[in-house]
């Protein structure tokens, strides 16, 4: 436990943590070629904040405003993660665009054009780790990193 509550350490286990998984989301999509909803495109973007930010933590570690930017990247990776949970469990409604609106076309052509580049519908899971989901797993890594950082910040002002 006193591993992570150096704050240099941690920063250091979230840039590789981050870098593992955008990297790992790049090798789904193009090596094994499932192709990403737009929800799981969304959730790339608290990583590659998360990197950035881990880098100038290793850098500025002793600053906590660093942390609390770290831990609102990973409540809103977890608020993201959670939602596209709830969509493919059916919990929630789509409302940020994943389905597509092919009947509103009126041609045949037109319809057929559209089924080639309509995006992932996000209720479609078709990739599974352990039996899970990515958003599940995200949702879960989030959390628990956004609880680590609280650990610290209530631990640093003890």
């Amino acid at each position: 436990m006193y591993f992570l509550l150096n704050r240099k350490k941690f920063y250091f286990l979230i840039l590789i943590y981050s870098i593992i998984s955008i990297l790992y989301a790049i090798y789904v999509e193009y090596y094994l070629g499932f192709e990403p909803c737009k929800l799981c495109l969304f959730q790339r973007v608290p990583f590659v904040m998360a990197m950035i930010i881990s880098i100038i933590g290793i850098t500025f570690n002793k600053n906590s405003y660093i942390l609390i930017l770290l831990l609102t990247v990973f409540i809103i990776s977890s608020l993201f993660s959670g939602y596209h949970f709830g969509i493919e469990n059916n919990f929630f409604n789509e409302i940020l665009g994943c389905t597509s609106n092919n009947l509103d076309e009126i041609n045949k052509i037109e319809i057929l054009k559209s089924l080639n580049t309509m995006p992932n519908d996000c209720k479609d899971v078709n990739y599974r780790v352990f039996g899970q989901s990515l958003s599940s797993l995200n949702f879960l890594s989030s959390f628990i990193i956004s609880i680590l950082c609280l650990i610290i910040l209530i631990y640093e002002k003890k």
